[in-house]
């Protein structure tokens, strides 16, 4: 008769019992999603999509975030973000040429660069106008819906 062996559990049982990362890039879109939502009255919103990373090496995330009119299905990518998982700074914002940067990907060091990048692509002209766009486009489809 063959003893049969039960193995051992190696994980801590306080595996997910740790604070939550607030400073982790894709946090913070997501917190400037809720705030674009707020300041749109709900007509324009930001979704934060996973894709393939792009860089080489194992353990990176990228994210494409994504604007979107809530009411229809018209929606644009606006610039794509890759970190690695173990250590998120510092993150790679890319398609960011038409926001005034010198460079069509530019990398954040810090929280607080992270952020004024993002401030400046949120500011620009650009960013404004497809804002707009995506707001009268809808406004048009839904009027013509009524």
């Amino acid at each position: 008769m063959s003893k049969q062996r039960k193995n051992p559990d190696l994980w801590p049982d306080d595996l997910l019992q740790g604070d939550k990362d607030n400073s982790l890039p894709v946090r913070i879109l997501q917190e400037q999603s809720d705030f674009l939502l707020h300041k749109t009255e709900n007509l324009i919103g930001a979704r934060i999509e996973g894709r393939q990373p792009s860089g080489e090496g194992r353990g990176n995330t990228c994210y494409v975030f994504v604007l979107y009119a809530t009411q229809m299905y018209f929606s644009y990518e606006l610039f794509f973000i890759e970190y690695a998982v173990k250590s998120p700074y510092p993150v790679c914002v890319s398609e960011v040429e038409d926001f005034g940067f010198d460079k069509n990907q530019i990398e954040a060091s810090s929280e607080q660069s992270f952020r004024e990048i993002l401030r400046t692509i949120f500011a620009s002209g650009t960013t404004r106008r497809i804002i707009a766009n995506l707001v009268e486009q809808s406004r048009i489809v839904q009027s013509q819906a009524a």
